[in-house]
C-alpha cells in the first residue's frame, strides 16, 4: 500500500474529464496508465482479473508524495471584524458530550498565537481559557449523553471572567454552577482568526485536532453589552453544508466533513420523528472525530476521456516499485444513447455503503466460529491503521454512534478489482465490485 488514489467520480461519459488524486508513502516518481477491466475465470489460466491496457494521453510517470487527510467534523465561521468586541464577549451553547472523559475536546475557540479564547472539555470538565492563560474550570465533570447549557462571559471593563453550567435535565446529578474571577479578563481578541466549533483548527497546519465527540446546539455570541453578534442554527438550510446565522449580520458558518444533521436537540420530546415538521426538536448537529466527507487531496493529474471511448469498466492503474493500486471508474455510453442490447447498472450506492469497513477488527462475526481462517488483505490492515480514510455504514464511530454518511471522495480500498474480503464466505472472498466484475467478464465473453 505504498501508493493509493481516488478519482473525483465513479461514473463518467466520453468527453468529460476525470481528476485523479494520488498519495505515495514517500516522495517518488510513479507510473500511471488506464486499463479496461473485466473479471471471472477464463478457460486458459483461471485468472480472476482480466486487464487490457488503453492507449491514453495521460499514461506516463508523475512526481508524487504523501497527501494528508483532515479527518473529523467541525464548523468554521470565517474571521470577520463583526465577530470581535475588544471589551469582551458572551458565548452560549448547548452541549451533549458522548466521550466526556477524553482529554482536550474543543467546543469553541477563536485563537491565534497567545490571543483569543477557547472553551473546551478536558476529562469531562469544562474549561474556559483566555489569551493570557487565565483559566476557569467547572468543579464536576459533565456526564455522558446529557444536555448542558454552557455560558462563557468576559467583561474587560469590570475585569471579570465567568463560566456557568446548567443541566437541561432536572434529574441530572450536576447542580447548576457558576464562577467568576476578578483580574482575569486581560482579553486580547484574535482579530484574524476564524471562530471554530468542535475542533482545534490552526491554519498553519493541514489537519484539525482536539475534536469534540457529541452534539452541539444553538451556539450564540454577544458583545460585551449583551447585544447579539450572531446566533447560529444547525436546523436551518439542511441541504447545505453550513450553519446559518439567524442574526442581523449573516455570519454563516461552514460545516466540514459532514457532522450528522437533524440530530435530536435539548428540546426534543419524542413527539415527532420527522425533523421537517419539528425543527425545534431536531436543532442539533452531532460531531465525530472520525467523520470524513472529502479527503481533499491535491489533484495529481486529469484525463479528458476521448469522445469515442467505448463504455465499460476501467481503472487508473498506479504503480510504485512493487506496489500497485487500481482506481475504478465506469464509462457510460456517449450522450446516454444505447450502444448494446444489454445495459448494466453498477451499484455504486452499495459500494459506498461498504467502503473501507472495519468489521474484521471492530466486532465479532459468526464466521469466526465456523473454523474458517480470517485472511486479512493489505487493504484491511491499511484502513485499520489509517482511520482517517473514513468508515463504512456498517461501522461505528469512536463514540459508539452509528455511521450515516459514506463518500466517494476518498480512497475506496475495499472496492478494488483485486480485493478479496477477509471472511472468504464463498471460498474466494469476492464481494461487491470484485464480484460484479465476474458478471462484466461473462457478458463481454458471451
Amino acid at each position: 500500500m505504498d501508493i493509493i488514489g481516488y478519482a473525483d467520480r465513479w461514473s463518467i461519459a466520453p468527453g468529460e474529464t476525470l481528476t485523479v488524486h494520488v498519495s505515495c508513502a514517500r516522495p517518488a516518481r510513479y507510473e500511471a496508465d488506464i486499463t479496461r477491466l473485466r473479471g471471472g475465470p477464463t478457460t486458459t489460466d483461471g485468472a480472476m482479473l482480466q486487464e487490457q491496457a488503453i492507449d491514453a494521453a495521460v499514461n506516463g510517470s508523475y512526481d508524487g508524495g504523501p497527501q494528508v487527510t483532515d479527518c473529523g467534523s467541525y464548523a468554521v465561521v470565517a474571521a470577520d471584524p463583526r465577530l470581535i468586541d475588544a471589551r469582551g464577549f458572551t458565548l452560549r451553547l448547548l452541549v451533549w458530550p458522548t466521550t466526556p472523559t477524553k482529554p482536550r475536546q474543543v467546543l469553541a475557540m477563536q485563537a491565534e498565537s497567545d490571543d483569543g479564547f477557547a472553551l473546551a472539555l478536558d476529562h469531562g470538565v469544562a474549561v474556559l481559557r483566555l489569551s493570557d492563560a487565565v483559566t476557569l474550570r467547572t468543579p464536576s465533570p459533565l456526564l455522558e449523553r446529557r444536555w448542558y447549557r454552557l455560558t462563557a462571559h468576559c467583561d474587560v471593563a469590570r475585569d471579570r471572567l465567568s463560566l456557568a453550567i446548567d443541566a437541561v435535565d432536572a434529574s441530572d446529578a450536576i447542580a447548576p454552577w457558576s464562577s467568576s474571577i476578578a483580574g482575569g479578563a486581560q482579553y486580547v481578541p484574535a482579530r484574524a482568526a476564524d471562530l471554530i466549533f468542535a475542533a482545534h483548527r490552526d491554519p498553519t497546519t493541514p489537519v484539525s485536532h482536539d475534536h469534540f465527540n457529541g452534539k452541539l446546539e444553538a451556539p450564540c455570541l454577544d458583545d460585551a453589552t449583551g447585544a447579539p453578534i450572531a446566533a447560529w442554527s444547525f436546523a436551518a438550510d439542511m441541504a447545505q453544508e453550513r450553519m446559518v446565522d439567524t442574526g442581523a449580520h449573516g455570519l454563516h458558518g461552514r460545516l466540514v466533513n459532514l457532522p450528522m444533521r437533524a440530530a435530536t436537540g435539548a428540546a426534543w420530546r419524542a413527539d415527532s420523528s420527522d425533523w421537517r415538521s419539528a425543527q425545534a426538536s431536531y436543532g442539533a448537529a452531532h460531531f465525530h472525530e472520525d467523520d470524513l466527507y472529502d479527503a481533499n487531496w491535491r489533484p495529481s493529474f486529469a484525463w479528458r476521456l476521448p469522445d469515442d471511448l467505448r463504455s465499460g469498466v476501467y481503472a487508473v492503474r498506479l504503480r510504485l516499485g512493487g506496489a500497485e493500486d487500481r482506481v475504478p471508474f465506469f464509462v457510460r455510453p456517449r450522450a446516454n444513447l444505447p450502444t448494446a442490447p444489454i445495459a448494466v447498472l453498477l451499484p455504486t450506492a452499495t459500494y459506498m455503503a461498504y467502503t473501507n469497513d472495519h468489521q474484521a477488527f471492530d466486532k465479532p462475526h459468526p464466521e469466526r466460529s465456523t473454523g474458517r481462517p480470517i485472511v486479512l488483505r493489505p487493504q484491511d490492515v491499511f484502513i485499520h491503521r489509517h482511520r482517517a480514510f473514513g468508515l463504512s455504514l456498517y461501522d461505528r464511530h469512536a463514540d459508539g454512534s452509528g455511521v450515516c454518511h459514506s463518500s466517494r471522495l476518498r480512497p475506496a480500498l475495499t472496492q478494488r478489482p483485486n480485493y478479496r474480503r477477509w471472511d472468504g464466505a464463498d471460498g474466494v472472498g469476492l464481494r461487491w465490485f470484485g464480484l460484479d466484475l465476474v458478471l462484466i467478464g461473462w457478458l463481454e465473453r458471451e
